[in-house]
């Protein structure tokens, strides 16, 4: 959902007051009832990611061009390797709009029809934490010789710049409103600010 949100406000596709129906809870779309556990009776996008509306974040993620939802997606680097050093690194599975149905793009922004690795997540996640920069992961910060001087650092290497800082922000700020206030709530710790996504 919070890429789906990046690409929407990115192309200004929403604004902060947009209201989408709640539709009672239950979502009739392409043949399958889409459901949420928390109704509400109409929801903006940060509520969608607060509360992790399928069924909003369904009919806000029509608003935008399956290539816009595409580009968004790759850029935040799913489908395609991280270059992590490590052998056989799978890439995942993120199919091309022209392979889509009637529904995938509603399916993309609820996490379905695609495939990733924990790695491309967490990276993905980085970016938003690194004001819409995606570095280049790797699995080893520094090497050490036996009497402890490092001989190797990892340095932090950009890919490319995901979405602008001020929409990092924002992504950042809906990212901690679930955690505050929202189905991660459980998570919230008293002297750290968490932002994630249940």
């Amino acid at each position: 959902k919070i890429f789906a949100a990046a690409a929407l406000l990115v192309h200004d596709r929403v604004r902060p007051g947009d209201r989408v129906s709640g539709r009672g809870g239950e979502f009739r779309l392409g043949g399958r009832v889409l459901k949420d556990d928390d109704v509400l009776p109409s929801l903006t996008l940060a509520d969608a990611i607060r509360v992790s509306s399928n069924i909003a974040i369904a009919q806000f993620v029509q608003r935008l061009k399956p290539a816009e939802q595409f580009s968004m997606l790759r850029d935040f680097g799913l489908g395609s390797l991280t270059g992590v050093e490590y052998p056989s690194e799978s890439p995942g599975r993120l199919r091309r709009p022209a392979e889509w149905s009637k529904t995938s793009s509603v399916s993309l922004a609820i996490g379905y029809e695609l495939a990733v690795t924990p790695l491309q997540v967490a990276a993905a996640y980085g970016a938003i934490a690194n004001d819409g920069v995606l570095l280049s992961p790797t699995l080893v910060r520094e090497i050490r010789n036996p009497e402890g001087e490092i001989i190797y650092r990892h340095r932090p290497e950009p890919v490319r710049r995901v979405v602008p800082p001020a929409i990092a922000r924002q992504l950042r700020a809906l990212l901690r409103s679930v955690v505050e206030k929202g189905t991660g709530s459980g998570a919230t710790l008293a002297h750290f600010e968490l932002a994630a996504k249940t």
